[in-house]
């Protein structure tokens, strides 16, 4: 039994119903598989109100890494792991964003994506991002303890569905 949202806690307004929801659907034993942005990650604290995480109006809720551990063990859960990372794709988006917020007053992040033979495109391709960022990103987010994105699995417990 595993459960793996497409979409993280951050998009609902009421996170604890919809664990509650998740819990009722695993059995005991099930994992749910989910990843959020990291309210306190380091790349936040740099890029500040142009960290490519602040996705309003579609992220509604941010969590720590403590709040997001207390959140699913009150709602039913065993933490199997927890641990922090940073996509190396989200360093220059977040500073395109900070660049085109200093310059010109912009801060969504839509403005680090265009359209092109019909599909949607990013200023900056995953894979160039992961080869030359990569090594960069992994020891910064080791340095400040913090990456970008909190990754969990946590077991269901309990009797029954």
């Amino acid at each position: 039994d595993r459960i793996e949202p497409l979409g993280g806690l951050e998009h609902v307004a009421d996170p604890r119903t919809l664990l509650e929801e998740i819990r009722h659907l695993l059995k005991p034993g099930g994992e749910l598989y989910l990843s959020t942005p990291n309210l306190e990650s380091g790349w936040r604290r740099l890029f500040g109100s142009a960290w490519i995480n602040w996705h309003l109006p579609f992220h509604i809720r941010f969590f720590s890494s403590h709040a997001l551990r207390q959140l699913l063990v009150s709602r039913g859960f065993r933490i199997r792991s927890l641990r922090t990372t940073t996509p190396p794709e989200y360093l220059p988006m977040s500073s395109i964003l900070f660049v085109l917020k200093r310059i010109f007053g912009i801060s969504s992040p839509r403005v680090v994506e265009f359209r092109m033979g019909g599909r949607r495109q990013k200023f900056w391709n995953g894979k160039t991002a992961n080869l030359l960022l990569a090594p960069f990103v992994r020891v910064m987010d080791g340095v400040t303890g913090n990456g970008d994105v909190i990754e969990a699995v946590a077991v269901r417990e309990g009797e029954g569905r």
